[in-house]
């Protein structure tokens, strides 16, 4: 089943090889939604946790064909500056990528830090000043293709998601029904989208398989391994104009 998801919203985010804290402190953003991101955000609205429920995470993935995005309107970025990591003591997992421990058991803080701060009485890590960018003032449509064997499950998460649904990261909230269509070809849900959007010129797309015209071909790593949640593998897109 192919299903068309609405994505809107002030501001989104959907990660690049930045995925990580141990990226840096240059946290970036693909100009469209990730296949991980997409996937991410399917699975939370069927309140999936990858950690406890990794059999459920898996029958999606393997459920799971990103097809295409299409932006509303040309990519804007912009950075915003935030902390992260600190007033975390060694007990917390943070410690491993924020702080290291020294052979006589205090916090070695890192990156543009160079002592440890005691809050009473106790060694705790200090936060790294990071640049995070985001997709301004945009929306999306996304064709995903899900096996009919777990489609509906999808299509009702979807619809009452159960937990909060989010655009990347955890402060951009939809702002509007992220389900638009489902149950039809993929031809369809495109010309039922520029309908939508009254879409009367070309209009960007991102798409999974190369298409008839023009195209520029871009490599991705956005696919989520499934040994190891902070590896994604390889992937091409194709940019064109529709």
């Amino acid at each position: 089943m192919n299903i068309l998801l609405h994505l809107k919203s002030p501001m989104q985010s959907w990660g690049d090889t930045s995925h990580s804290m141990t990226g840096g402190t240059k946290r970036g953003s693909y100009p469209f939604p990730s296949y991980s991101g997409v996937l991410g955000l399917i699975a939370n609205c069927m309140g999936i946790n990858r950690d406890r429920e990794s059999t459920r995470f898996e029958e999606l993935f393997k459920s799971f064909k990103y097809v295409g995005s299409y932006p509303r309107k040309p990519i804007e970025m912009i950075t915003d500056f935030q902390t992260m990591g600190s007033g975390y003591d060694g007990s917390h997992e943070v410690q491993r990528y924020m702080g290291k421990r020294s052979a006589g058991g205090s916090i070695r803080a890192t990156g543009y830090v160079e002592h440890p701060r005691l809050v009473d009485g106790k060694e705790v890590t200090l936060g790294k000043l990071t640049h995070r960018d985001y997709i301004e003032d945009n929306e999306f449509m996304v064709i995903v293709n899900i096996d009919d064997s777990i489609a509906e499950k999808v299509v009702e998460a979807l619809k009452n998601p159960k937990w909060i649904p989010v655009l990347g990261r955890s402060s951009c909230i939809p702002s509007s029904r992220i389900l638009h269509s489902f149950g039809k070809s993929v031809e369809d849900l495109v010309s039922e989208m520029k309908n939508y959007w009254s879409v009367s010129d070309t209009l960007m797309a991102f798409t999974s398989e190369p298409p008839t015209g023009r195209y520029s071909r871009l490599d991705a790593y956005d696919v989520p391994s499934m040994s190891n949640k902070f590896k994604y593998h390889k992937r091409w897109l194709y940019k064109s104009f529709i």
